[in-house]
C-alpha cells in the first residue's frame, strides 16, 4: 500500500459509475489515416448523424487478419443497452453514452465517447466500464496481445475543492473472458492533466507475470477472451487527517477513448535461471515451521491461538507537516535532511511510537530506502557503490526509538515504486521521485544492490527487529511486468532472502494479495505475508479475509496490511484473522496519510488486545 491506493468501500467518496455492451460486427473497409500527436491535443471531429446509444461498426478484415469477420453494410447501426451501476443508490440523475466503431490503422482501433451528467454526494467506491465484444474469441495462452490506446476527460469532470483534497480520474485498459472473469491493467492517472490526451498505461496479460497495479482474476481463461475495454474511476477521497468528509462535486462531460488497440505481440523468451528458495519442498517448510512459530511467540509474548496487531507506520512526518517517504535514510534528494535522527522527524516518530504502545500495540512495521530517491550513493554509470552518510545515523536513531519506546520493528528495505515506471509526481509533475528498474535487470547493479543491503541488515539485525521485509508489493513494480523483468525482480528478492537468511534474519515479502504469495513467493521467505484490501484496484478482492493461513503453507503467515474497518467492526475482523490461523495481523496507517486513519479504530484495537490477554 501507498499513497496512491484505490479509495475504500468504507470511505465517504463522491463517485461515478456506468458499463454498457458494445456488439461490435465488421465491414470491409480502408483504414484512415492514423492521429497524430497534434491531433491528441485537439478535440476529434464532431460525431453526427448518431444518436443516443447507437454504434456504427466499420472494421476491416484486412487489418484484423487473425479474426473471422461477418462482412455488414459500413453504416449499419446496432441498438446498446446501457446498465449504471450504483443507481439503486440514487446518485445518478442522467447517463448517457455515444459510442463509434472505426477502421483503424494496425490492426484494430475503436473510438469511444462516454457523455454525463450526474450530480453526486457521496456512496461506495465502484468503477464504470465499456466493453466491446469481439468478433470471435482470442486465445492470449499461445500469442500474447497488447492493449494501448488514449483517453481525455473535461476540466469539468476533474471537480473542484480546497488544496488538500486528492481528486482523482484513472482509467485502464480491461479484459473479460467467455465466463465473465476480469483481466485489469495498471491504472493511470488522467485528472493531473484534465483537457489534454493522456496515454493509458498499456495492458499485456500473460501467466507468466502478476499484472502490476492491475489484477488478473482466478481462473481467467487466457485461451477464452471475449470482450475488450476500458474502466474508469472517479472520486473525492480526503488527503490529509484531519480531513473527514469531501465536498460534494458535480460531474458533467465527456470522456473520450481514442485509438484504443488490441494488437498481437511475438512472445518473449524468457531465460531458464533456476531461481533458489529458502524452502524447496514441502517437507524443508514442515521442519522450519515449528522453530520460526516458536520464534515468534517469544518475542510477540503469545500464547497458543493468540494473534498480534502490528500498525504500518509506513513513513514518518518531518516537522508534523512533511511525509518522509524515501527520505527516512540519508539526504534528502532536494538537499534538506528529513531522515530519523533529525529533530523535525525523531520527535514525532518518538510521538507516535509512545501512542502506539500506550494503546497496547508493539508492533510497527516502517518503509526504509522506498523508492530508492534517497540512501545511496551510484558511479557514473548508476551502480551503487556505498550508502548516504546519513543512513547508518538514522536507521541507529530508529532502531533507538523502538528500543526505548518498548516496539518491535518490521522494517520493509525497498517499495515496488522503486520500478513503477513513474519519474515525477504531484501538481503539474514538478516533483522528481526514485526509478532504478536497472539495479534488478543488470546483473552486476543486481548484485551490488544485494551486498549493501544484506551488509545493512548485518549491522542493524538486533533483538528490536522481528523480521525483514525484502520489498513491499514486488508484484506491482510496473516497470517489472514483462515475463522476462519480473523474473529479473524475482531473482534478486530470492537471493536477498538467501542472504538475508545466512545471516540468521527472518524474512518475509508484502505480497498485495493472497494469490501472488502463493504463486510468486511460496518457499522463498521465512515468514509468508499477504496484504487485505476489500478492494483490489477497484473490484472485490477474490480472496477472503478469513482464506486459512494453511493456503501460504505450513509456515507461520501473517496479514501485513489490512484498512480500518468501523470500529464496531474491529473485533469481528480480528477474529476472523486470528481463526485463519495468522500470526499478526497490521493495520494501515497510522498517520491517514491517504485517508486510511487507524487512530479512530486504535480503542477497539486495545479492547481486543486486552480480551484475548485475559483468556487463559
Amino acid at each position: 500500500m501507498n499513497w496512491l491506493a484505490p479509495p475504500s468501500a468504507s470511505r465517504r467518496l463522491a463517485v461515478w459509475s456506468l458499463a454498457f455492451w458494445l456488439p461490435c460486427a465488421a465491414a470491409q473497409a480502408q483504414p484512415p489515416r492514423a492521429a497524430s500527436e497534434s491531433d491528441r491535443n485537439t478535440d476529434p471531429a464532431p460525431r453526427t448523424g448518431l444518436s443516443d446509444l447507437l454504434l456504427t461498426a466499420m472494421l476491416p478484415t484486412a487489418a484484423f487478419p487473425s479474426l473471422a469477420f461477418s462482412p455488414v453494410e459500413p453504416a449499419s447501426s446496432f441498438a446498446t443497452s446501457v446498465h449504471v451501476l450504483g443507481a439503486d443508490a440514487g446518485w445518478l440523475t442522467n447517463g448517457r453514452a455515444i459510442e463509434r466503431v472505426r477502421p483503424g490503422p494496425d490492426p484494430w482501433t475503436l473510438d469511444l465517447e462516454v457523455r454525463l451528467e450526474r450530480r453526486t454526494d457521496d456512496g461506495p467506491a465502484k468503477s464504470g466500464e465499456a466493453l466491446t465484444l469481439l468478433p470471435q474469441p482470442l486465445d492470449l495462452s499461445r500469442q500474447p496481445w497488447h492493449v494501448s490506446g488514449w483517453v481525455r476527460v473535461p476540466p469539468s469532470l476533474v471537480g473542484s475543492g480546497p488544496e488538500e483534497y486528492l481528486t482523482p480520474m484513472r482509467a485502464r485498459w480491461v479484459m473479460r473472458d467467455a465466463r465473465g472473469r476480469h483481466c485489469f491493467g495498471p491504472n493511470t492517472g488522467i485528472s493531473l492533466v484534465p483537457g489534454q490526451w493522456v496515454r493509458v498505461s498499456e495492458l499485456s496479460p500473460t501467466d507468466d507475470a502478476p499484472i502490476p497495479k492491475g489484477l488478473l482474476e482466478d481462473g481467467f481463461d487466457l485461451a477464452d477472451v471475449s470482450e475488450v475495454g476500458v474502466n474508469i474511476e472517479a472520486g473525492n477521497i480526503p488527503h490529509g487527517p484531519e480531513i473527514t468528509t469531501p465536498p460534494r462535486t458535480d460531474y458533467r462531460g465527456t470522456i473520450q477513448v481514442r485509438e484504443l488497440m488490441l494488437e498481437p505481440r511475438p512472445p518473449v523468451p524468457v531465460s531458464p535461471v533456476a531461481l533458489p528458495r529458502l524452502y524447496p519442498t514441502r517437507s524443508d517448510e514442515d521442519a522450519a515451521a515449528p522453530v520460526i512459530r516458536d520464534q515468534l511467540r517469544s518475542r510477540l509474548g503469545l500464547r497458543d491461538g493468540q494473534m498480534a496487531v502490528m500498525v504500518n507506520l509506513a513513513w514518518p512526518m518531518y516537522a508534523g507537516r512533511y511525509h518522509a517517504y524515501g527520505t527516512s535514510l540519508g539526504m534528502a534528494p532536494w538537499g534538506d535532511h528529513w531522515g530519523f535522527s533529525s529533530a523535525g522527524t525523531n520527535a514525532w516518530l518518538r510521538r507516535d511510537l509512545r501512542y502506539l504502545h500506550e494503546h497496547g500495540v508493539r508492533v510497527v512495521r516502517v518503509f526504509l530506502f522506498g523508492d530508492l530517491r534517497a540512501g545511496f550513493a551510484y558511479n557514473a554509470q548508476g551502480r551503487p557503490v556505498a550508502f548516504d552518510p546519513l543512513v547508518y545515523r538514522d536507521m541507529a536513531a530508529l532502531v533507538a526509538a523502538c528500543r526505548e519506546e518498548g516496539m518491535l520493528l518490521v522494517p520493509s528495505l525497498l517499495d515496488f515504486l522503486v520500478a513503477d515506471g513513474v519519474t515525477r509526481e504531484g501538481p503539474g509533475l514538478r516533483w522528481p521521485v526514485g526509478e532504478r528498474p536497472e539495479l534488478f535487470l543488470r546483473p552486476d547493479f543486481r548484485d551490488a544492490l544485494i551486498q549493501l543491503l544484506a551488509e545493512f541488515v548485518h549491522d542493524f539485525d538486533g533483538p528490536e527487529i522481528l523480521m525483514w521485509e525484502l520489498m513491499n508489493e514486488p508484484e506491482n513494480a510496473v516497470a517489472m511486468g514483462a515475463p522476462e523483468r519480473f523474473r529479473a525482480l524475482r531473482l534478486c528478492l530470492h537471493e536477498l532472502a538467501l542472504a538475508l537468511h545466512r545471516q540468521g534474519a527472518l524474512t518475509t515479502i508484502g505480497s498485495r494479495h493472497l494469490g501472488d504469495a502463493q504463486r510468486w513467493w511460496r518457499g522463498v521467505v521465512d515468514v509468508p505475508q499477504v496484504h487485505h484490501w476489500r478492494l483490489l484496484e477497484s473490484i472485490p478482492n477474490p480472496y477472503a479475509v478469513d482464506t486459512p493461513a494453511s493456503v501460504l503453507g505450513p509456515l507461520p503467515a501473517i496479514v501485513g496490511e489490512v484498512e480500518p474497518v468501523a470500529p464496531e467492526m474491529v473485533a469481528p475482523l480480528l477474529d476472523q484473522l486470528r481463526g485463519a490461523g495468522y500470526a499478526m495481523a497490521g493495520f494501515w496507517s497510522l498517520r491517514g496519510h491517504d485517508g486510511y486513519a487507524y487512530q479512530p479504530i486504535a480503542e477497539a484495537v486495545q479492547a481486543w488486545l486486552d480480551a484475548q490477554a485475559r483468556v487463559q
